[in-house]
């Protein structure tokens, strides 16, 4: 049994029905006591099974809300942990950087129902047996060698007590606004989200999507920063504005000396332009169209795992309306931190 508690979210709103009626992945979601983060109901099985997982004493966990940085941040932590490999980085990060919570986000019906088109463009000729395929990824993080560095959505406060007490923790927020558009995109394409721009948003704002609230999400770890020592708190922003200074501060958190030439060459390896076309960490498929046991509108999309990773992109994608309502969302989780998120016009 799961150390964390978790309410199934009754379908008795019109605005739960719609997040239901728009994603077909993942149709019925939870709440979790008392903190109250959404995840899909399959969460609550897979839980249980990592709670009592070997933390070891020289894991690092990547702890972001989705589509803030976390890729960028993984692929860092990777190379400084492994003395700036970059012949080792060329293999694919999901096999040298386990996904803790991977297992938990396949369909009801689990591996089986996904089709083959889907498990194709996500692992390409992997074998079945590989432990990094969905559904047996929990043997690959159990199995990867020292140091992982293993990547979450979920916060501290759903991960077993242990992560917090032994492993270095690097987490990374990002402005909401620029948040919501990026997770739309990935979400629309990935999770088979059929719904609009407006309508994510609004599920966002209300605090009904998955691993949020993202305000609260971000709150919690930022409140650890100066209190937990194993935790380093960065953002998306300072990320975009000093890669370098970013990776000496993560190279001191982690306890690895790099030489100069060694920055030089991951400022390189991390900047946009490497990382959007960099086979290893991003991927750029068509979907086939899904089976009907997911959404069968989705014919010919393209899956772009980067955006355009700008800082403030999120100005051609509101309205008024929307804009005034992440201001209040703002107001709500952000008006007491020295965080760089304030409500801001158009």
């Amino acid at each position: 049994m799961s150390h964390i508690k978790f309410d199934p979210i009754p379908d008795d709103s019109d605005r739960v029905r719609l997040m239901q009626d728009r994603m077909f992945v993942f149709q019925k979601f939870v709440r979790s006591k008392p903190d109250g983060y959404v995840m899909n109901a399959n969460y609550v099985e897979y839980a249980p099974k990592t709670d009592n997982l070997e933390i070891r004493d020289d894991d690092i966990f990547i702890i972001t809300y989705p589509r803030s940085g976390t890729t960028w941040c993984q692929e860092m932590l990777w190379c400084i942990a492994h003395n700036v490999d970059l012949e080792g980085a060329k293999e694919t990060l999901l096999k040298r950087s386990p996904f803790w919570e991977y297992d938990a986000l396949l369909p009801p019906g689990g591996v089986e129902v996904i089709p083959p088109e889907i498990m194709a463009m996500l692992f390409g000729n992997q074998s079945s047996d590989d432990p990094a395929t969905f559904g047996k990824h929990i043997e690959f993080l159990q199995k990867c060698p020292s140091p992982r560095v293993i990547k979450t959505h979920l916060p501290l406060s759903l991960l077993p007590p242990k992560v917090k007490e032994k492993a270095r923790i690097v987490y990374c927020a990002r402005h909401p606004k620029d948040n919501v558009v990026s997770f739309y995109q990935l979400f629309k394409s990935v999770s088979s989200f059929v719904g609009t721009f407006e309508e994510f948003a609004d599920l966002y704002v209300n605090d009904l999507m998955m691993w949020g609230p993202q305000g609260q999400h971000v709150l919690e770890h930022w409140k650890l920063r100066d209190t937990l020592p194993n935790l380093l708190f960065l953002t998306f922003e300072e990320m975009k504005s000093d890669i370098e200074g970013v990776i000496n501060r993560v190279s001191k958190h982690l306890e690895v000396g790099l030489t100069k030439d060694q920055i030089a060459q991951l400022k390189d390896h991390l900047s946009f332009e490497s990382m959007q076309n960099n086979p290893a960490v991003s991927f750029e498929e068509s979907f086939s169209t899904f089976t009907s046991n997911f959404v069968h509108s989705l014919q010919n999309k393209q899956v772009q795992f980067y955006t355009k990773g700008k800082v403030g992109g999120w100005r051609s994608a509101f309205n008024p309306e929307l804009n005034d309502a992440f201001n209040q969302y703002i107001e709500k989780y952000y008006k007491d931190t020295d965080l760089p998120y304030e409500p801001d016009d158009l």
